[in-house]
């Protein structure tokens, strides 16, 4: 079948349904080859996209790229560290953090990897997923699970910097720059290096773009969206990406180089994305 989340429709109690069911063709076998290949560039296991073989475990490796895009947000493989810090950052902002969040978290990512396995044999079978998900909810009440689970994950979460906000919502003026603030907070005993950048084509100021934030310390960067004749879209988003990282010694906001932020260079690097969003008023004519 083609799965993928366009595919996958919620009822009115939120049940999932899976629809369009035009690969749906398995023979006695449960396998079968076509000549004329038909699938979702990146949801498709790489022996059908290649070789036209497709078997029960071909859908596996959908499911495994779906459950990797719902707990990142993206189809490429994960950095497990990076996605953790990323949740924290959600459950900051929110009054209390799930009791057993970052062990469901880590989980899933777990059994999305082993369902993308290059090797359609190395997949788990679906019997083998719904079990791994029942012992994912069981061990959410069991209090002793979750305090050892806090402690085995809270070596990842020690070194980061606490970003506010993570998504902003921001009035569109004509010709009018728009500048906003985003705080960088430090809460550890060590040093920060930090640089922000974004890859939209959207002219737009960052000052400070690279700096350090000294340990227990709070720290304001200031990006400006540059001034504009007319918007681009009706709600323009951009992502401006905060990279940090640990450092030593008398290291200054000169010393700061790309180089810095490679993960092949240096053991943590943090990377956080900042969403921008511009809503622009709805014109009478528009609706």
């Amino acid at each position: 079948m083609d799965l993928k989340p366009a595919n996958i429709l919620l009822d009115d109690d939120m049940v999932p349904k899976i629809t369009d069911f035009g690969l749906a063709r398995l023979d006695d076998k449960s396998r079968t080859m076509s000549a004329e290949r038909l699938f979702s560039m990146g949801y498709c296991a790489p022996e059908y996209m290649f070789h036209g073989k497709m078997s029960a475990k071909s859908d596996i490796y959908s499911l495994g790229v779906i459950i990797m895009e719902l707990v990142t947000g993206s189809k490429v493989k994960p950095n497990i560290t990076n996605v953790l810090r990323r949740w924290k950052h959600r459950w900051s902002k929110s009054a209390k953090v799930p009791p057993f969040g970052y062990e469901q978290v880590t989980n899933c990512l777990d059994l999305a990897l082993r369902c993308v396995h290059m090797d359609p044999i190395e997949r788990p079978n679906i019997w083998d997923i719904i079990r791994d998900l029942d012992k994912m909810d069981c061990t959410v009440h069991n209090s002793n699970d979750i305090e050892y689970a806090n402690d085995q994950i809270s070596c990842y979460l020690g070194d980061m910097l606490g970003i506010e906000p993570l998504q902003v919502h921001l009035p569109f003026e004509l010709s009018k720059q728009i500048p906003f603030t985003i705080q960088l907070a430090n809460n550890t005993y060590y040093n920060i290096a930090f640089r922000v950048f974004t890859t939209s084509l959207r002219p737009s100021f960052t000052s400070p773009s690279k700096g350090i934030v000294k340990r227990q310390t709070k720290f304001n960067v200031t990006i400006t969206l540059q001034a504009q004749k007319a918007p681009q879209c009706n709600n323009c988003k951009d992502e401006f990406i905060v990279q940090s990282t640990r450092v030593k010694g008398s290291i200054t906001a000169l010393d700061i180089t790309a180089d810095m932020f490679s993960e092949e260079r240096v053991k943590v690097v943090d990377n956080v994305t900042v969403m921008i969003v511009l809503d622009v008023p709805q014109i009478p004519g528009d609706w």
